[in-house]
């Protein structure tokens, strides 16, 4: 009896002790399903960038792929994300800008400068939409995970290198809300603007523009530095530049005039390589501002081929400068040098962005 109840006893304790071997690891893994030993999970980080991507993007877009390419900035995980997708039209009659544009000029009179860049603007969205519909297309952005309270929060790198919380600087609206926001603008804005009539000569083509801004840049993880300043670094690979100018560390500029040169606008003794006007943000906006450009801060406005300027001093001068080479409504993708970047999603940014917009 006695032998039995010893028995019994060590058959308990080693169910107990089997219990716990059990449960801890269990605890452990629950616990840590976000961070183990402080390393954030891959694949969690995955899963919470792909349901971020579907629910902003299933309104307007199908998802075909999403491809993952894990880098580690500073010890701290990130994936450089590249996304294939379509959009969800059968014909580019039914997108909302188009359909704003020809109400709008159906309903309105115009002189004929005017009406002239209206038709010519709605011409550059049909070609646009067209060449999007039923193609797949290449979106990339670069995500990282942050734990913060307990909790990830996803951000996503903007134009300057910096993080920026996704949730807030992704927004894509439905067709019908931008087809009222666009026709709304339209309305307030062109009734009653007073349009500069350029007597400069020259054929701009936005597309050989964008091709030209696609051509000569890349998606590159290589950094140099560009002083003896260890945080002055940018993301740059001059083998992808056109050999046939100088490259710069600092070569915003110097690419886009690069890029609308290509596109067709004519050089002269004050915009050529490598005078200010070429390779200086804020003397190139001003330069293209009062020759050939339109200024605008609405998104949706800036076709493909547009000048994008950014003011992260918010002082009234452009620190940087990209080329937009995508836009149908409701996502803009640029192509840069200085983070250099290609067709690379254009986030919502918190200091002022504006667009050149070519007559």
């Amino acid at each position: 009896m006695k032998k039995i109840l010893i028995c019994l006893i060590i058959l308990g304790l080693i169910g107990i002790i089997g219990f716990i071997g059990l449960i801890l690891p269990l605890r452990y893994k629950l616990s840590n399903k976000v961070y183990c030993n402080n390393i954030l999970s891959e694949d969690y980080l995955k899963d919470q960038i792909d349901n971020f991507i579907i629910r902003k993007f299933k309104d307007i877009y199908i998802i075909k792929d999403i491809i993952y390419n894990k880098e580690f900035n500073n010890n701290d995980l990130s994936y450089f994300v590249k996304i294939y997708y379509t959009l969800k039209l059968n014909n580019y009659e039914e997108h909302p800008i188009i359909k704003s544009y020809k109400k709008f000029l159906n309903e309105n009179s115009f002189s004929n400068y005017k009406k002239v860049f209206l038709e010519k603007q709605l011409n550059y969205w049909v070609e646009n939409i067209k060449n999007y519909i039923n193609i797949q297309q290449e979106l990339n952005i670069r995500f990282k995970g942050i734990k913060e309270n307990d909790k990830l929060s996803l951000y996503i790198e903007d134009p300057l290198g910096n993080y920026i919380l996704a949730e807030n600087s992704i927004e894509i609206k439905n067709y019908s809300e931008l087809e009222k926001e666009f026709y709304e603008y339209l309305i307030k804005n062109f009734l009653n603007f007073n349009f500069k009539n350029s007597e400069t000569k020259y054929n701009y083509n936005p597309s050989i523009c964008v091709n030209y801004a696609n051509m000569y840049t890349s998606n590159t993880t290589k950094k140099i530095w560009c002083s003896s300043d260890p945080n002055d670094w940018v993301y740059q690979d001059t083998n992808y530049y056109n050999p046939n100018y100088l490259a710069f560390c600092g070569d915003c500029a110097n690419y886009v005039s690069q890029s609308v040169c290509a596109g067709g606008i004519p050089t002269d003794s004050i915009w050529r390589p490598y005078t200010t006007s070429w390779t200086y943000c804020p003397d190139l906006n001003n330069y293209m501002w009062s020759n050939y450009c339109y200024l605008t801060y609405y998104r949706p406005y800036a076709v493909p081929g547009s000048i994008c300027m950014m003011d992260q001093n918010n002082n009234g001068n452009p620190d940087h400068t990209t080329i937009i080479v995508y836009n149908d409504g409701s996502i803009l993708k640029y192509s840069a040098h200085t983070h250099d970047r290609k067709q690379y999603i254009l986030p919502t940014l918190s200091f002022p962005v504006w667009f050149l917009v070519f007559y």
